[in-house]
């Protein structure tokens, strides 16, 4: 056993007294059976193949505190500033350090028979409704940061819609990480369940309001959405994690008939960044969109793997990521469009592209497709470059300075993933972190 492996065995032991619905002998069991199954398979390691860019093993020499229940870390004025999503009026979960924070956040005027709370929450007070709570999606036996996630997950968020609501305002879920002087290990889930003919907005947000830690916290974030028949869901997941963060999220995606479902993902920050992201399509008529833009300097590392599973026939799917990458970063894509047997009439469409702003940056793209059906229109691309000489040239004649055609170029070509957001507010917020994003590229260059 690792020492990693044993740091979590006597976590376990110390923590699963006051996990949430741990009175609950079934909960229990389940979150035993996840801790074994991790201690047989460890972290993954360059011999996993969906880890083969992405090393995860410096975490074995972490020391980790757990997130616990209690009351949350106290926060700045500027980190309770920075909640703020322009001009939105959000519902909002926040959780500060891992912990459920009621004081900053809005759940408040809820429509008839919406479900909004903390996971914490909804498993002590409704034992009798665990049956409701999925376990971990897609996740197989041995993907490791899901075992890890059920047996330690301490919160996260619920949010159920009954047939036929419309949510006029987003949900907003903010993961706020505020300086401590240890390294923190928080594992949340989170379920989203709409009825039929339902419709919502979540936004995701990953922030890092401490950048003066020098500790590594990790965040491990498991998510489930369950769309039913003619079901709209609208997710955002934007990530601002510090400069010592470390996220680990995974999202599943099961769609039925004529449901809809768009991602967004928006990468700025954090240090070493995973994100899985898959859904399934389970009856005919439905459609995914998964657009997303990293844009990396220094040492990041973002790794983003999808997963469109075409199993049902007459299904849309699109997709596409787009990188901006300076000095060292690392940016890894890994997409994949599976269409099952008689998935017949799919329309599947797939890109991923990549500017290349320094010598030393680096980025492996791995577009994918599978078909095992005859009638689809399917298609894949992937590019990796750097910004057009002559569109600079062209700039600089008309009176830019290098550092402002630079500027311009990787706006627009970032802007292109932005304009996609239906929302005008929800635009005007992330031009605003490009560009606030863009600008520290320009203090760096030499």
């Amino acid at each position: 056993m690792s020492n990693f492996s044993g740091q979590l065995a006597a976590a376990f032991e110390r923590a699963a007294p006051a996990l949430p619905g741990h009175a609950n002998p079934a909960l229990s069991a389940r979150r035993r059976a996840a801790l074994d199954a991790f201690m047989q398979t460890g972290l993954p390691g360059p011999r996993d193949e969906r880890w083969k860019y992405t090393s995860v093993r410096a975490l074995e020499r972490r020391e980790f505190s757990l997130a616990a229940r209690g009351e949350a870390d106290p926060v700045t004025a500027d980190a309770e500033k920075s909640l703020a999503l322009g001009q939105l009026d959000p519902w909002r979960l926040t959780f500060v350090n891992g912990r459920f924070a009621p004081q900053l956040s809005v759940l408040d005027d809820l429509p008839e028979g919406v479900v909004l709370e903390s996971l914490g929450v909804f498993l002590d007070g409704h034992a009798d409704r665990l049956d409701e709570l999925p376990d971990q999606g897609f996740a197989g036996p041995s993907d490791a940061f899901a075992l890890l996630n059920t047996a330690f997950m301490h919160d996260g968020h619920v949010l159920v819609l009954p047939d036929n609501v419309r949510l006029e305002r987003p949900v907003h879920v903010v993961y706020l990480g505020m300086p401590r002087d240890v390294s923190l290990m928080s594992h949340l889930r989170n379920i989203v369940q709409l009825g039929e003919n339902c419709e919502a907005t979540i936004i995701e947000h990953w922030l890092g309001a401490g950048r003066e830690n020098e500790h590594d916290n990790l965040t491990n974030t498991v998510g489930l959405s369950l769309l039913g028949k003619g079901a709209k869901l609208t997710h955002l997941r934007l990530q601002q994690d510090s400069a010592h963060g470390v996220l680990v999220d995974r999202h599943d995606v099961i769609q039925q008939e004529a449901s809809s479902y768009t991602a967004h993902t928006f990468d700025f920050g954090g240090k070493l960044v995973r994100h899985d992201l898959n859904t399934r399509f389970e009856a005919p008529g439905a459609r995914c969109e998964l657009n997303g833009l990293y844009v990396l300097d220094g040492r990041q590392h973002v790794d983003n793997h999808t997963r469109i599973d075409h199993a049902s026939p007459d299904c849309t799917s699109k997709e596409q990521y787009k990188g901006v990458l300076n000095d060292r970063a690392h940016g890894v894509f890994d997409g994949l469009v599976l269409v099952q047997p008689g998935a017949d009439g799919t329309d599947a469409h797939q890109s991923n592209a990549n500017l290349l702003l320094s010598g030393d940056a680096e980025v492996d793209t791995k577009p994918q497709l599978e078909i095992y059906a005859d009638e689809v229109r399917c298609s894949h691309g992937a590019s990796v470059g750097q910004l057009d000489e002559d569109a600079l040239f062209y700039l600089r004649c008309r009176g830019l300075d290098e550092s402002a055609a630079r500027g311009l170029l990787m706006r627009g070509f970032g802007m292109e993933m932005i304009d996609r957001v239906d929302s005008p507010e929800l635009r005007q917020v992330l031009e605003g972190m490009l560009d606030q994003r863009l600008a520290v590229f320009g203090e760096n260059r030499p």
